[in-house]
């Protein structure tokens, strides 16, 4: 009874400290409303403490935002909408609502962005000094609008629908530029495709005063050079703005050769423009010049001139014809001619048999006064080499630099002696570093010292050697082939690419994967305080195993170079901590029999200084540093201590357990819980109290004597209580009290997980949102504080903690005098962002994206990036232009407290981009040398608005078709054009083509191929004119190490050909390989041919087989076998099913069938066997005639009576 009576004194107590003390208030909110600049959001922020609100949100809703620095909350609001901030004081039975408008810099668009020039209207509010909207108009592009005192700027992208549709799109607008001088542009627009309303102004007319007028509707004439806009209406797209840039155009001066053109001798030209003299310009009015002089000629026509590589010619006059001197001069300018692919030196070698000698290079002047200098290319001395009447006397093996005083440019040649033919075949299945090859040496007995060195990808130096002339199994890399050729003492060499060029990357860097590798790692020696840990890496490769030891105090990566490779192997190894055996000292600096939890203690170790010392641990927790007393804090007992310091080879540790014994005495305390929360009747008793000197409890700021050793009616909380004795000890213990949990209901939950772990102060609370409802006697209670204890901030806000951390949460929540808690775990849940795109610049390679927020409860807060171009928000959304491709990181915070790094990968796929090509194309090239004129057809003028080369505009052949006539000779040409959209762009043409020269002439070359692998290659130039050019072959096989030595070719008279020119170009016995054969002119060097050949390898074949059938039956028949290559190794043949076999292919005694013949090689460069069929006919021999038969036996009968007559002579004597 009494009990019941109790809980009804109780509910009757809760419901007056819920219901009757509140009453309707006045009292109004302290806000303020901070109005954004256009790029911030507005936001509405609480002047006054949040918890001394019941209730408060805004409508339409915002989700507020806890600011951890200032304890306070705030709402994002959009600028423009009418907000209500409704909210009710504690203690207060009314809410209380109020309007407001935020008046931070805003936009609207008066229509919609339809095309990508279509011009929008744009209204902007809270722009100015007073409430009028400012009016503007802007197309499709990264808009700023600053505001009228200059303070803000509003930033936003605007975006089209179509990026396709549009006057300029479609092709209804086309413009043409001035001539230098004179007004006499168009601008047209072509309204029969659904266009109307043109205006056109000078861009420098802000306030589009001055219109200019059209000739006719949407057709302008006589328009001047500089920057235009042109407004225009469609259906399709509304109202267009098209900018537009009409620059100076250039009448083309061309210049026509009457003679070959010769840079040693006057040349006779001839001048004419290329639009004749029926254009504004002529012959009459313009003031032309040629050469560097630029003396003004009197006459365009046959003029004997002197011709050089830098050449100019152009001509000049007055704007407007003008005869006053200061009016500004039009010009124009081209150059005659460009350098070319290689200089101009003719030479002849002489070699001879020995290597000991020396070999003669004898120089043949290209030009007059043409003073040879040659270097030796491997040395720096800069003193060149001693030439004597242009014959040089040199070594063997020497690389060599050919120049000549005043050129700008040369060549290399090489002097080897010999280079071995060889043969590079895989060996394996390997990829990339592990393929293995074998390499076999022809003829290896000639070269002495032969080996291949090469190098890992760490520098090391190693070699290979050959077996019989075969280098075995060598892994792919750069091979660099050394040797001594015959009687030579003068080391040679040369490289082999093919092995390394076969595991390069796209990039060009040389592959170092690991694939098909594994790792053994095992620790040899554990480190400690004086030396690292040892530990060893067993290997496991596809070219076998290896062992490595390393040493280390530290975690680390380790990279291993494959011997005798280009592989490289990364490894990982984690280090063991670093322990020291002996033990360290340490120093009690408070005395522990006045402490049982605050003695403090300072360590040092036998070899190091208290400074050295940087951690320290108890029971593996982290020991706490008090600064006052420069020692760490250790409790009573037994403590298993761990130090940390540094030493010279990295962190060390040492460890050992110490004993604080302490005889300090402590209270001995009850504790009562609180029962009622609305009268505090918690209680505090201490058994021991008559044993202290002194002892006290603080409640808040007061200290209040325990005299009897008793505290009672208190609160639920923490209590701090002092006691000493001895009149020199002295302490202090925490006493929390809580609070009854009968017949309260407390259910917590959460609301949302935090999405992040701070890292600017350690156990630092997230952003996670739980809940708490309360409920005593089972009435639900509202008006209660939550907060975490070990924190400061308390929440009263509907039960709702802002403020979770990661991880458990020790919640405190407080009613009155009651105060329970409870404990929460939460797990992190890490937010998502994404980039979209919302704009893409069409002229140039920029898009606009928006960072998006996927995440209920994330307000972002702030962007950081480095490396893109701009970062921009507008209200309280992000947006980033990026101009290049790639991997992008953002440092992302959110509600004020997170912030993170997130990466992103941009890929752009801009409407049109730099790297692809728009020109359709035809380059005419010159017939010969003696005009080295160049036209180049464009075949899609209906792609452009506008194109030129060097302000020179084409001549129009059809809609789709234009040529530039006449342009001076070049290796490549590049055309401005207009696309369009709008888009300038340049692109280049003509590297490619002009390469193989430019003329249409070729040379007549004939390749033979190398047969097995035995320098029997050959090049033979056809038809050639040594008289007016000269010719090279360009080695680009690395012979001593250089991979593009030039060799003058030489004529030869051909006694086999039948052809009038019996001059030809021979180079022969070339092995397999690159070469480039180069043809240029003699009078100037601009006018060239190139070729490039592949020497490849064929193996040998059965040339010819001669049969001579069987007669009369007497298996006479006979064969012979010929080869078209002969071998220095034994060339084995035999007929199928005999058991006739030699080595010369020559068979007898033959009878009628089909033969199978088989040859063998057993020539170690190429192994090969070789078979064919033959059939021998069985014949019979034809009737001998009578008179055969006559004649010989008169014949018989002459030859016995001779005989008779001999042998009567001989018994006479």
């Amino acid at each position: 009874m009494k009990i019941k009576l109790i809980n009804c004194l109780l509910f009757f107590i809760i419901i007056l400290n819920i219901n009757i003390v509140k009453s309707d208030c006045d009292q109004t909110i302290n806000v303020e409303t901070y109005n954004s600049c256009g790029n911030d959001p507005s936001r509405l922020v609480i002047k006054e403490n949040i918890y001394s609100f019941e209730s408060i949100k805004v409508t339409p809703f915002v989700q507020p935002t806890f600011d951890i620095t200032g304890g306070g909350y705030f709402w994002n609001l959009i600028d423009g909408i009418n907000y209500t901030l409704t909210y009710r004081y504690k203690d207060c039975s009314n809410f209380i609502s109020t309007s407001f408008l935020p008046k931070g810099m805003y936009y609207q668009l008066l229509s919609e962005p339809l095309c990508l020039n279509t011009y929008v209207p744009i209204r902007v509010y809270n722009w100015g000094f007073n409430d009028e909207p400012f009016n503007t108009s802007r197309v499709p592009s990264l808009v700023g609008i600053p505001s009228q005192d200059g303070n803000c700027n509003l930033i936003f992208s605007l975006d089209p629908i179509s990026y396709s549709k549009g006057v300029a799109q479609n092709g209804a607008f086309q413009f043409k530029y001035p001539t230098c001088g004179f007004k006499n542009g168009t601008a047209i627009v072509d309204l029969s495709k659904g266009y109307s309303n043109c205006h056109l102004y000078f861009q420098n007319d802000y306030s589009l005063q001055n219109e200019i007028q059209p000739s006719s509707p949407c057709h302008y004439n006589g328009l001047d050079f500089g920057s235009y806009y042109l407004f225009v209406d469609s259906l399709e797209c509304g109202t267009e703005r098209i900018s537009f840039f009409l620059s100076t155009a250039q009448t083309p001066l061309e210049i026509n050769f009457e003679n070959v053109p010769d840079y040693y001798h006057n040349s006779t030209v001839s001048l004419s423009l290329s639009s004749g003299n029926n254009g504004i310009l002529n012959d009459t009015n313009v003031f032309a010049y040629i050469s560097d002089t630029k003396l003004v000629l009197s006459d365009w026509s046959h003029q004997q001139l002197p011709l050089s590589t830098y050449t100019t010619y152009g001509y000049t006059y007055k704007m407007d014809f003008s005869t006053n001197p200061l009016q500004t001069n039009c010009i124009y300018q081209d150059t005659l001619a460009s350098n070319s692919y290689a200089s101009e030196f003719n030479f002849t070698i002489t070699k001879s048999e020995s290597c000991l000698d020396n070999v003669t290079i004898t120089f043949y002047p290209t030009y007059p006064n043409q003073n040879i200098v040659v270097f030796d290319y491997n040395k720096e001395t800069g003193i060149p080499l001693p030439i004597s009447n242009n014959v040089l006397s040199i070594p063997y093996n020497k690389n060599l630099y050919i120049t000549a005083k005043n050129e700008r440019s040369g060549i290399l040649h090489s002097t080897v002696f010999d280079i071995p033919s060889y043969q590079i075949v895989e060996t394996s299945n390997g990829i990339g570093c592990w393929k293995t090859y074998n390499i076999t040496i022809g003829n290896y007995q000639n070269y002495k010292n032969l080996k291949i060195k090469s190098s890992t990808l760490d520098g090391e130096i190693f070699y290979f050697y050959p077996v019989d002339g075969v280098f075995i199994n060598i892994p792919a890399n750069y091979y660099y082939v050394t040797y001594n050729a015959a009687d030579c003492e003068t080391e040679s060499w040369f490289f082999i690419i093919k092995a390394i060029q076969d595991i390069q990357k796209n990039d060009g860097s040389y592959s170092d994967d690991d694939d098909g590798s594994t790792m053994d790692i095992s620790t040899l020696r554990v480190g400690n305080c004086t030396h690292e840990t040892l530990f060893m890496v067993t290997f496991y490769t596809p070219l076998g195993n290896f062992n490595q030891t390393y040493s280390t105090s530290n975690d680390m990566e380790f990279n291993f170079f494959v011997p005798n490779t280009c592989c490289k192997i990364v490894g990982y190894y984690q280090a063991p901590l670093l322990i020291d055996g002996d033990s360290f000292t340490y120093e009690l600096l408070t005395d522990s029999n006045c402490n049982s939890t605050g003695n403090f203690i300072k360590f040092s170790s036998n070899n190091n200084t208290n400074k050295e010392i940087f951690g320290a641990f108890e029971n593996g927790l982290p020991m706490n540093y008090n600064n006052i007393y420069k020692g760490y804090n250790i409790n009573s007992g037994e403590n298993n201590i761990t130090i940390q310091y540094s030493t010279d080879i990295g962190t060390c540790y040492k460890s050992q357990t110490i004993n604080i014994k302490s005889t300090f005495e402590t209270p001995i305390i009850q504790i009562s819980p609180v029962t009622d929360c609305s009268n505090a009747d918690g209680k505090i008793e201490i058994s021991n109290y008559q044993i202290f000197d002194n002892i006290e409890i603080f409640i808040g700021s007061n200290s209040i004597p325990l005299n009897q050793g008793i505290a009672f009616n208190l609160s639920s909380g923490t209590y701090l209580i002092n006691y000493s004795y001895n009149q020199s000890c002295s302490s202090s213990i925490t006493v929390f009290i809580p609070t009854s949990e009968d017949n309260v209901e407390i259910t917590t939950s959460i609301i949302s997980n935090p999405t992040c772990v701070p890292s600017i102060l350690k156990n630092i609370n997230s952003d996670g949102k739980i809940s708490a409802t309360l409920k005593i006697n089972g009435i639900q209670i509202t008006n209660f504080t939550i907060q975490n204890q070990n924190e400061n901030y308390s929440f009263y806000d509907g039960g709702i903690y802002p403020m979770a951390s990661v991880g458990l949460n020790n919640l405190l929540i407080s009613f009155g005098s009651c105060i329970w808690k409870r404990d929460i775990t939460t797990v992190l849940n890490k937010p998502k962002f994404t980039l979209e795109k919302v704009f893409n610049d069409t002229c140039s390679l920029e898009s606009v994206y928006e960072l998006v927020n996927n995440n209920e409860n994330i307000d972002i807060n702030s962007v950081e990036i480095s490396n893109a171009d701009f970062l921009f928000k507008y209200q309280n959304n992000y947006y980033i232009r990026f101009s290049i491709s790639g991997n992008y990181n953002l440092n992302i915070g959110w509600n004020t407290i997170c912030q993170d790094y997130y990466s992103f990968n941009v890929v752009l796929d801009n409407y049109h981009n730099y790297n692809r090509k728009y020109l359709e194309y035809e380059i005419v090239k010159a017939d010969n040398c003696n005009s080295l004129k160049i036209d180049i057809i464009i075949k899609n003028m209906d792609k452009f608005i506008s194109l030129n080369y060097n302000l020179i505009y084409p001549t129009q052949i059809n809609s789709t078709h234009a040529i530039f006539k006449n342009l001076p000779p070049s290796q490549s040409y590049s055309f401005s054009f207009i696309l369009f959209e709008g888009c300038s762009y340049t692109e280049t043409i003509g590297e490619v083509e002009f390469k193989k020269g430019n003329t249409k002439e070729s040379m007549n070359i004939i390749k033979t191929n190398d047969v097995c692998y035995s320098n029997k290659g050959s090049i033979q130039l056809n038809n050639i004119d040594f008289t007016n050019y000269y010719y090279y072959i360009n080695n680009l096989n690395f012979p001593m190490g250089i991979e593009k030595s030039f060799t003058p070719i030489q004529p030869y008279q051909n006694s086999n050909n039948n052809n009038n020119n019996n001059t030809i170009g021979l180079i022969s016995n070339l092995p397999t390989g690159n070469y480039k054969i180069y043809r240029g002119c003699k009078s100037m060097v601009n006018c060239y041919l190139q070729t490039d050949i592949t020497i490849e390898n064929d193996n040998p074949i059965i040339e010819s087989i001669t049969v001579t059938d069987s007669y009369d039956k007497l298996n006479n028949g006979s064969v012979e076998i010929k080869l078209n290559y002969n071998s220095s190794y034994p060339i084995n043949y035999q007929i199928i099913g005999t058991q006739l076999s030699n080595q010369n292919g020559k068979f007898f005694n033959l009878s009628p069938k089909i033969y199978e013949v088989q040859v063998i090689l057993t020539d170690r460069m190429c192994p090969i066997t070789l078979s064919k069929s033959f059939t021998i006919i069985s014949k019979t021999s034809p009737p001998k005639d009578p008179s055969d038969e006559l004649s010989s036996s008169s014949l018989i009968q002459v030859n016995l009576l001779l005989l008779s007559i001999l042998i009567s002579t001989i018994f006479i004597f």
